[in-house]
């Protein structure tokens, strides 16, 4: 286990739901916009954004439990 395998452990379950809902996001039924949506998934890099906030939230005392809001995929979608 690498070492940012270790800081994503305490909100692994979390962060997998986030990255289903990522791609949910960003896909289209339409072909053009599919393609370009596509594109954009392929470049999300390590998603460091959404795991700094999973785990600022967890050290606030926030309880997870595997919900995370939709418009926080659409939020990460506009960085990419």
């Amino acid at each position: 286990m690498n070492f940012l395998d270790q800081i994503r452990q305490p909100v692994a379950v979390e962060l997998d739901r986030y990255r289903e809902l990522f791609e949910e996001t960003l896909t289209h039924e339409d072909d053009y916009l599919g393609r370009a949506l596509a594109y954009v998934r392929s470049r999300k890099g390590k998603m460091m954004r959404p795991l700094l906030v999973l785990l600022i939230a967890r050290e606030g005392g926030h309880r997870l439990q595997g919900e995370i809001h939709p418009q926080g995929a659409k939020n990460e979608a506009l960085q990419v």
